[in-house]
């Protein structure tokens, strides 16, 4: 009786223990599976002059895991060497810019496991608020999604300036939507060929407008593909 007992006592022991392992198996496969967090980027406006104090807000960032005040983020303003500020729990801050130009404002939000996302948002500072940017370029040729074009392209746009200041143009194009490169700037002209491009590839370009002023305005992103 009393070697029934003890049998009985090692498989419950047994059990218990291998109940333990399943429990830290689980519990260390839902670490692996720490779902990554979800950058957001809010401005109180796009358009400034040197004298503008923008509002940055990454308080709608979020995480499945995480609380949102928990979270941790990290900001580049695009305008000086010094890269990504020191990450923090501090979800809104101010910067103003001491040039005209575009920049492109990044925020990293990374969650307690260390997963991080990405988001960007661009910001234009010109001379004078008062003047109106251009409208944005309107694509004459080839139309999107057109397809067995040659290697060299010829695009066309139309574009227009409420006071009738003189634009230039720069080109992007890339094979990747998300990133375009700007392969020529300071076109007066409405039109650009583009040479040399690889057969059987899907390319994507957009046109931005330029006027004096330091206004400057992206057209959509259109995509054509070369011939076999």
């Amino acid at each position: 009786m009393k070697k029934r007992n003890h049998l009985f006592a090692v498989l419950i022991t047994g059990i218990c223990i291998s109940s333990l392992s399943l429990i830290s198996c689980k519990k260390n496969n839902g670490n692996s599976e720490n779902a990554m967090p979800r950058a957001a980027l809010s401005v109180d406006t796009l358009r400034g002059d040197i004298t503008t104090v923008f509002h940055f807000d990454a308080s709608n960032s979020s995480d499945k895991e995480d609380p949102s005040a928990s979270l941790q983020v990290a900001w580049n303003f695009g305008d000086n060497g010094a890269g990504y500020s020191g990450f923090s729990s501090v979800k809104t801050i101010t910067h103003s810019y001491t040039n005209t130009g575009e920049y492109e404002v990044k925020l990293v939000v990374k969650d307690s496991q260390g997963l991080a996302d990405t988001t960007s948002q661009k910001i234009v500072i010109v001379f004078n608020l008062a003047n109106n940017p251009p409208g944005k370029p309107v694509y004459t040729a080839p139309d999107n999604f057109t397809s067995f074009l040659p290697p060299s392209v010829k695009l066309t746009w139309l574009c227009n300036d409420p006071e009738n200041d003189p634009l230039t143009f720069d080109i992007f194009i890339g094979t990747d939507p998300s990133v375009l490169f700007r392969i020529s700037s300071g076109i007066t002209l409405n039109e650009y060929t583009v040479t040399s491009m690889e057969k059987g590839r899907n390319y994507f370009w957009q046109i931005a407008a330029r006027d004096p002023n330091g206004n400057y305005v992206r057209g959509d992103v259109w995509r054509f593909s070369t011939e076999p």
